[in-house]
C-alpha cells in the first residue's frame, strides 16, 4: 500500500513538471485561431463608419469620370494645368481627419522642391507634417499654436496656417474671400473674385505673362456650400478651364472624396463663407514658387516675428 502511494505520488509530481513546462511553450496557432482573431478586427457593420464618400453631382465633377477625363483634356489644350503636374508627383494625403491645412501646404511645398533643411527620416529632406511639429519645438514660439494638437483635433483655422507658415519663414500671402469691398481686417487683406480669377490665371495658366513664378495655390473653403458633407477644408488647386471657368481641387482627404472639377464661382462662394468661430470668411493662400527667403531665414535659426491674429478656433473635418 505503501509502494502504491510513493508510485501515486511520483507520477503526480512528473505530471506537474510537465504541465509547467508545456505552459511556457508557445502553442502553434491553428487555422481556427488565426479565422476567429481575423473575425475579431473585422468591422462591426453595425458601428459607424465609412469608405468615402459620393460626390454631389449638381456642384462636383470627379475626376476621373467621363466627363472629369473630358475636361482635364480641355484644360490640356487650354494651358490650364501648369501647377497639376508638380502637384500630382506630390499628391499628399492628410494623415489625421482633421489635418487637412497642414497637409495642403506639405503637398505644396514638397511640389515646389522646397528644401525643409531637416531630415524626414533616415538621409532624407522632406516636408511632412510631423517636421512641422519639430520645427515650432525647436524655436520654441510663444505666438504659434500648438500645431501638434491643432492638427491632431479639431485643425488649423485659415488665419493659423498663414501665420504658422510665415512663422517657418515660408514665402506666402494669405487673403480673405469677399464680395463687400468694405470688408476690413487687421490681420490679411480681403479679395473680391475677379482678384481671384487673375490669380487663378496666374498660378495655373501655362500660357500667362509670369509663367516663370510658378506660384501655387490653396484654397480654404466650406464642403457644405459645395453640398458636401463637413465644414471647413483645405486643398490645393490644380488646374483651370478659362473657357468653362471651372478649377480642379485635389482633395488632400482621399478617404473622403476623390479630386473633382467644380465651378469658380461656386468655389467662391464656399470660401465666402463665413468660419461660424472665427467669424471671418475664409481665402485663399498664394505660395510663392521661390522660396529663397525661407533659406536664407533658416540659416539664421529664424525666430518667429508674425503678429498672430487673435482668432476662435475652427473645426476643419
Amino acid at each position: 500500500m505503501r509502494s502504491f502511494r510513493r508510485l501515486f505520488l511520483r507520477t503526480n509530481s512528473i505530471q506537474s513538471r510537465i504541465r509547467i513546462k508545456s505552459s511556457h511553450v508557445p502553442m502553434r496557432r491553428d487555422h481556427v485561431t488565426i479565422s476567429k482573431e481575423m473575425k475579431s478586427n473585422v468591422m462591426d457593420p453595425r458601428q459607424q463608419s465609412f469608405h468615402g464618400r459620393p460626390l454631389p453631382a449638381e456642384t462636383c465633377v470627379g475626376f476621373s469620370s467621363d466627363r472629369g477625363r473630358e475636361m482635364f483634356a480641355q484644360a490640356l489644350s487650354e494651358g490650364g494645368l501648369k501647377s497639376y503636374w508638380k502637384l500630382a508627383e506630390s499628391f499628399t494625403t492628410q494623415s489625421q481627419p482633421a489635418a487637412c491645412g497642414l497637409a495642403s501646404l506639405v503637398m505644396v511645398l514638397n511640389a515646389l522642391r522646397v528644401d525643409p533643411r531637416r531630415v524626414w527620416k533616415g538621409v532624407w529632406r522632406w516636408w511632412d507634417e510631423e517636421l512641422f511639429y519639430a520645427q515650432k519645438a525647436e524655436k520654441g514660439c510663444k505666438n504659434c499654436v500648438d500645431i501638434e494638437k491643432r492638427n491632431l483635433e479639431q485643425g488649423l483655422t485659415f488665419g493659423e496656417l498663414v501665420s504658422n507658415a510665415k512663422c517657418e519663414g515660408l514665402s506666402l500671402e494669405g487673403y480673405f474671400a469677399s464680395n463687400n469691398a468694405s470688408l476690413k481686417t487687421a490681420s490679411m487683406e480681403t479679395k473680391d473674385l475677379d482678384h481671384f480669377r487673375s490669380v487663378l490665371r496666374r498660378t495655373q495658366l501655362s500660357n500667362d505673362e509670369e509663367d516663370s513664378k510658378n506660384d501655387m495655390l490653396i484654397c480654404s473653403f466650406s464642403r457644405s456650400v459645395l453640398k458636401q458633407t463637413g465644414t471647413g477644408h483645405f486643398s490645393p488647386i490644380g488646374g483651370y478651364i478659362p473657357s468653362l471657368d471651372k478649377v480642379l481641387v485635389m482633395d488632400v482627404a482621399r478617404f473622403k472624396y476623390p479630386s473633382y472639377w467644380v465651378d469658380v464661382k461656386t468655389l467662391w462662394n464656399a470660401m465666402c463663407q463665413a468660419d461660424l468661430e472665427t467669424f471671418k470668411p475664409r481665402g485663399f493662400i498664394v505660395v510663392d514658387g521661390d522660396q529663397t527667403q525661407f533659406e536664407s531665414a533658416t540659416r539664421r535659426n529664424h525666430s518667429c516675428s508674425t503678429n498672430h491674429p487673435a482668432e476662435l478656433k475652427s473645426s476643419y473635418v
